[in-house]
């Protein structure tokens, strides 16, 4: 199911701010490194003001109404017994910014990312995949490369990854 929700004000002035930047650079005959450069930052911050724009600027509040949208689909999911979610995201820090939500909820949960130590990954998935107390696994794509959670029923990606085919593997 897509869900589609609409950005805060403050959202959307960032990602059309970034998107006046691309338009601008792709309108040159030439384009330089420099542009290139520039070009790829403007679609990052773009992309990541979808989501909050605190993973832009690093200003609070942050402004996300996918973090509001986020709660309410964490309530409706945890009234049905045996749930089981990975929630997705291509940042670290809107993994950061979910997991309040997670604690104002007191769902137990764990969370996996490429900061977690090789070494440290089986032990979080096995909590995931053998606790019925551990609701819910925080992941980036880097935390999980190579993972099978097959103990999940539900799946959610905060925002799309580049790559189709990792949205496939999710």
């Amino acid at each position: 199911e897509v869900v589609r929700i609409t950005p805060t004000g403050e959202q959307l002035g960032l990602h059309d701010a970034n998107m006046r930047v691309v338009a601008t650079i792709v309108r040159k005959k030439f384009i330089s490194e420099m542009d290139l450069l520039r070009l790829r930052m403007a679609l990052l911050a773009a992309r990541m003001s979808a989501d909050s724009t605190f993973l832009v600027n690093k200003e609070p509040p942050g402004y996300s109404s996918k973090l509001g949208r986020l709660a309410e689909l964490l309530d409706d999911l945890f009234d049905e017994e045996g749930r089981k979610v990975i929630v997705f995201s291509e940042w670290t820090t809107m993994l950061n910014l979910i997991e309040p939500l997670l604690e104002e909820r007191k769902l137990h949960f764990v969370r996996l990312d490429g900061d977690v130590p090789q070494k440290k990954r089986p032990e979080i998935v096995h909590e995931f995949q053998t606790n019925p107390a551990c609701k819910l696994i925080l992941m980036t794509n880097a935390g999980a490369t190579g993972l099978n959670l097959q103990a999940a029923n539900t799946v959610i990606n905060v925002d799309l990854p580049w790559n189709p085919a990792v949205l496939e593997q999710r």
